[in-house]
């Protein structure tokens, strides 16, 4: 489900923080503050990959409810599943569901009965902290590589709207002069200079979207 990256740092930081903050509770979204610049890296990154098998079972009961709405736009998914669910839950009988109750009760006791101390957990945490180089002076410097490919991200906007314009002046210069073969490969550079400078403008907006989103 992970690909492997130059730095999986951001990785484990995150999956770590996900099972120390909410294994035993709800998911609080205020808290992923801490871990805003491991999510910006995510998002830019994208490490995580769904197994081939997977995405067909998914894609495959996506275009079924597709279809089943379309035929009629009353059905509900959950609705269809239930009877399929309860047939199950029935199947089982009485005396396997409080068995499965009684495991699962064990289970929890075993789980909590085995859990480490408060000192054993921040002592954890703490070399993991170290181990991460979260408590070091970190070498790369999150925000001046985000300043740096904004800057890379204008100068080819620039680049492109450059060879947009130069194709646009050559165009009508060739027209001018009667070259309109020459004239229409100029305006043809022109357009795509002009499709490259709206998506790298768009690109921009982007990134410094997100860039504001984590210094906030």
């Amino acid at each position: 489900l992970v690909e492997s990256m130059p730095d999986m740092m951001p990785v484990r930081r995150l999956l770590s923080f996900l099972l120390d903050k909410f294994i035993d509770k709800p998911i609080d979204f205020q808290a992923f503050n801490e871990i805003k610049n491991e999510l910006y890296i995510m998002f830019e990154q994208q490490p995580f990959r769904l197994p081939a098998q997977m995405m067909f079972i998914v894609k495959s009961v996506t275009t079924l409810d597709g279809i089943a709405r379309t035929l009629d736009p009353n059905y509900n998914f959950l609705a269809s599943a239930q009877p399929f669910v309860k047939s199950i839950a029935v199947s089982k009988g009485r005396g396997s569901a409080i068995g499965e109750l009684a495991k699962q009760a064990r289970t929890f006791i075993t789980y909590k009965l085995q859990q480490p101390s408060k000192s054993q957990v921040f002592l954890k945490r703490l070399e993991r902290r170290i181990e991460d180089g979260e408590l070091q002076i970190r070498v790369r410097n999150i925000e001046s590589d985000r300043a740096l490919k904004r800057i890379n991200l204008a100068l080819k906007t620039l680049i492109f709207a450059c060879v947009a314009g130069f194709g646009v002046l050559s165009g009508a210069v060739l027209l001018v002069g009667g070259y309109q073969t020459g004239a229409i490969v100029a305006f043809a550079v022109a357009g795509c200079g002009g499709l490259f400078v709206v998506r790298s403008f768009l690109d921009l907006l982007v990134r410094e979207k997100l860039d504001r989103m984590v210094e906030k």
